[in-house]
């Protein structure tokens, strides 16, 4: 631009890719409206050239590719979200949210605690990984195990961040007139 003319702005629209939930791929850029600044439009010809936009993921694996990346040794039905090829009673897919391994021994990595009291609580505590995608979780609770009436009513969290994973413990107080109460961890791809 001649004396040092300036542009102040452009436009530039795009063909998609910039939604949080656009997918991952290519798309067109098409810049247009060039105004402010110090110069005056009437006094150029202006061409405008599209460009492109890539959209990569953020490198959080889906449950499938850190299944296939990170453990190709298992496969068929070891693979599958419910498989507990490891045997230690936590499916895959909860290894996966809590970020452990389905070929390593993680029963330990839930614990349930009773505090007793009027009223007395039950808590679950647990890890939740921060490098994960598609899947949520949380802890609801039930008074009989006859029904299927979870709830999350009443369910408080303290939650303790570390580097790649929170440190979550879940509360539940109990009501003076309950025998029992019971509590899960559920997690669920979406």
């Amino acid at each position: 631009m001649v004396n040092g003319e300036t542009v102040g702005s452009v436009t530039i629209t795009a063909s998609g890719g910039t939604a949080a939930e656009d997918p991952e791929g290519t798309y067109t850029l098409t810049p247009s409206a060039a105004t402010g600044g110090t110069f005056t439009p009437s006094n150029y010809s202006i061409i405008y050239n599209t460009g492109t936009l890539t959209v990569t993921g953020a490198g959080i694996p889906t449950f499938e590719q850190w299944m296939s990346t990170n453990y190709p040794q298992l496969t068929g039905g070891d693979a599958l979200a419910a498989a507990d090829p490891d045997k230690d009673g936590i499916a895959n897919l909860l290894e996966y949210y809590m970020g452990l391994s389905p070929v390593a021994d993680n029963r330990n990595a839930i614990s349930v605690s009773f505090t007793p009291g009027s009223p007395s609580s039950l808590s679950m505590s647990y890890r939740r990984s921060k490098n994960i995608t598609n899947v949520t979780g949380g802890v609801s609770w039930i008074s009989m195990l006859t029904t299927n009436n979870w709830s999350t009513n009443g369910v408080t969290q303290n939650v303790i961040g570390a580097t790649d994973y929170d440190d979550v413990t879940a509360t539940v107080t109990n009501g003076p007139s309950e025998a029992a109460k019971f509590l899960r961890l559920r997690v669920q791809q979406q």
